[in-house]
């Protein structure tokens, strides 16, 4: 997320995305406005990401901003851009499915008479 957007691959040989760097990186933080965050975030919602990963950006830029808030002296701001955006509503969780210790007990027996080769 916060990688140059020209960052060399990392491991397994994936790039990142560089996307929160490619948008603000350079810019002093006064100049960036919550439309400029809802732009960016605007077109993360038109890549083939999940709304989950759009709300990951939104939370890294939203602590960046916030950060620098707490520090107006340092860094020139008082107010938070990126709070005033809002969320992605992400799908609820599945149900998870899971064994009840009988089932897995069983399991075990089978294993250990071999019948998981059958």
């Amino acid at each position: 997320m916060l990688a140059r957007p020209d960052a060399p691959a990392r491991k397994r040989g994936l790039r990142t995305g560089g996307r929160i760097m490619g948008e603000f990186g350079g810019r002093e933080l006064r100049s960036i406005t919550t439309a400029q965050v809802e732009r960016f975030l605007a077109r993360l919602d038109t890549e083939p990401v999940s709304k989950r990963t759009v709300n990951k950006h939104r939370q890294v830029v939203c602590s960046i901003l916030e950060h620098a808030a707490r520090r107006p002296g340092r860094f020139g701001i008082t107010e938070n851009a990126a709070r005033a955006t809002a969320k992605r509503r992400e799908p609820s969780a599945g149900v998870l499915d899971f064994c009840e210790p009988e089932e897995v007990a069983a399991l075990a027996r089978a294993a250990a008479d071999g019948r998981h080769r059958d």
